[in-house]
């Protein structure tokens, strides 16, 4: 389903892979003692930064309707 999104909404197959990089690292560096509060902040914005691309997007693909909020 996500591989449809991103050919949809124009972004390309490279970000989603790069999404996926970045969450991992993220996960992995949540469990590094001196980078925990770092990790989940930038978990945390990748997170709402996703939020904001499914959002603009919305009319524009089937998205679940949780994600409508618009």
């Amino acid at each position: 389903m996500m591989v449809q999104v991103f050919d949809q909404t124009g972004f390309g197959q490279w970000v989603r892979i790069v999404t996926a990089l970045v969450e991992l690292v993220g996960a992995g560096a949540l469990f590094v003692p001196g980078l925990t509060a770092l990790a989940a902040l930038w978990l945390g914005v990748t997170m709402f930064c996703a939020f904001l691309a499914i959002s603009s997007f919305c009319t524009q693909i089937r998205a679940a309707p949780s994600f409508c909020w618009f």
